[in-house]
């Protein structure tokens, strides 16, 4: 990732290695600064089309970022917090919640609190990021 990159770049001419070197930074910036259990998610980018941007896996424990579909890093950085939210709530609530809402999504509660948690730490993750204080382990 270079440093001049900005929350508005897009992504459409970065280096792969790059967009998912981001993500496990994002990752790795939850990991440190959010609730986490103790099972860690294992988080991955999918190159492949797709019409989402992320998704929890709940029975595999495996956060999906779906590349293609972002544009740009503000993007990026709100899905992976955003998916990392659902990490973090109650699987069998979240579970419920999904058949429950499964026509209006927008009234899922889990998905208005991982959409109000990614959207607060957005700014604050970058700055992180930005400033170095975000190390793979």
């Amino acid at each position: 990732m270079k440093n001049d990159w900005a929350l508005d770049t897009t992504l459409k001419y970065k280096r792969k290695k790059d967009i998912a070197n981001l993500v496990f930074m994002v990752s790795e910036w939850c990991k440190n600064n959010l609730t986490y259990k103790k099972n860690m998610p294992i988080v991955w980018v999918d190159w492949n089309k797709s019409d989402i941007y992320g998704e929890y896996e709940i029975d595999e424990n495996e956060i999906i970022v779906y590349s293609s579909f972002h544009k740009t890093v503000k993007d990026l950085i709100d899905t992976t917090i955003h998916e990392w939210a659902h990490f973090l709530q109650d699987k069998k609530l979240l579970l419920k919640s999904l058949k429950t809402y499964k026509f209006s999504n927008y009234l899922n509660p889990n998905e208005i609190d991982a959409i109000k948690l990614a959207e607060e730490n957005i700014n604050k993750c970058w700055e992180d990021i930005r400033n170095n204080r975000v190390k793979l382990s």
